[in-house]
């Protein structure tokens, strides 16, 4: 292999290994701001942040998470996998719209998801 393919090479892992740090930060950063941001009465809503690659999940979960520590870590490693895929983050509770869209929340009356969103957004332009 001469020079060239090799430093060719080299540049093209190192574009993918920065691509994939680049994603997974995206990723992680919506994330945690979608669940920290979630209001907390039961823990319940938090809890049920589920992050799924290509496809999104259905169903509730039965559990809480008022500090939404271990919603965000088992994400994580469903992030792990999210480049080059559709990365997915669902809450399937029946009252979620609300929370976000209806203000039933004093803790988050305007919603918080759509905030998160443009503040990722914002950072990636």
């Amino acid at each position: 292999m001469n020079s060239f393919t090799a430093t060719i090479r080299k540049f093209a892992g190192d574009c993918e290994k920065k691509q994939d740090q680049f994603v997974r930060k995206i990723c992680l950063d919506l994330t945690s701001q979608v669940v920290l941001g979630t209001p907390v009465d039961t823990g319940r809503a938090r809890a049920n942040w589920q992050a799924s690659i290509n496809q999104p999940t259905s169903g509730t979960l039965e559990k809480t998470d008022k500090g939404g520590g271990s919603t965000v870590t088992t994400a994580s490693n469903t992030i792990k996998q999210a480049t080059g895929n559709i990365f997915y983050l669902t809450n399937n509770l029946p009252y979620i719209y609300r929370l976000e869209f209806e203000g039933w929340s004093k803790q988050a009356p305007h919603g918080w998801v759509r905030a998160a969103v443009t503040r990722v957004a914002r950072a990636i332009r």
